[in-house]
């Protein structure tokens, strides 16, 4: 029930992290790291959705800090600081668009600085100078 079974691949923290409340994201990170093994954890944070999107992006794009908050710390936990840097920071949507490119449509600039600030302590200043 927590992992994607359909051809979508849209998961209940896609839709969670989508929605922008921390409460429903909270618990079912709760049922997940109680029912799940480590590795279906980390198949479950980094899955890629039918717009190529994991829930890092999707909560980018509901402009809540909060939210991004959360599932950053849950990547830190879970996955290798390269998983993070490439399918957090990294991951390109099925438009090319990074979390960054995502969030600068919501006009959040609190969810912008954020991101910004992630990316200066994980990616090196070359990488950086091609997030455009």
């Amino acid at each position: 029930m927590l992992l994607p079974k359909h051809n979508m691949k849209e998961t209940a923290l896609h839709s969670a992290a989508l929605r922008g409340g921390t409460e429903v994201l909270k618990k079912l990170w709760e049922w997940c790291t109680e029912k799940l093994s480590a590795e279906e954890v980390n198949e479950l944070l980094l899955t890629i959705d039918y717009m190529k999107e994991m829930t890092f992006n999707r909560a980018a794009r509901s402009g809540g800090t909060e939210v991004l908050q959360k599932i950053w710390e849950w990547g830190n936990e879970s996955v290798t600081p390269d998983e993070l840097k490439c399918n957090l920071l990294l991951n390109k949507n099925c438009w090319k668009q990074m979390a960054l490119h995502v969030s600068a449509q919501t006009d959040k600039t609190e969810v912008l600085q954020k991101l910004w600030e992630w990316g200066t302590e994980k990616l090196t200043p070359e990488v950086l100078k091609t997030l455009h």
